[in-house]
């Protein structure tokens, strides 16, 4: 994050070498805080990218198509928590792919 001066007002440049990337770990393994920011069309495979301010300081997440899916009607603002579930098999195609179940709180 950088701090820039302009017009007599201070700014914040917000960026994604702002949060730590989290990795999920174990199942159960969870992130929970406020959503700050989310990011489209990063890196080489042009993913979302989800920054969340928890207890601990920010942490960047990394789309997955289960969790863009259920992160897309959460609003910037809003208390969200990711739990992983690990790893799952499908049954359709038959591909290990990582299960996460994703709240948001009801206020």
């Amino acid at each position: 994050m950088s701090k820039q001066t302009g017009e007599g007002v201070d700014w914040l440049e917000m960026g994604s070498d702002d949060s730590e990337i989290f990795v999920f770990g174990d199942d159960g393994s969870e992130v929970v805080g406020k959503l700050l920011q989310v990011e489209t069309n990063v890196g080489d495979y042009g993913s979302n990218l989800y920054h969340i301010e928890t207890e601990n300081g920010p942490v960047a997440i990394w789309g997955t198509q289960i969790i863009d899916r259920r992160l897309a009607r959460v609003g910037v603002g809003q208390m969200v928590k990711i739990k992983y579930l690990g790893t799952r098999k499908s049954e359709r195609s038959g591909r290990n792919y990582k299960d996460f179940k994703v709240f948001v709180k009801n206020e």
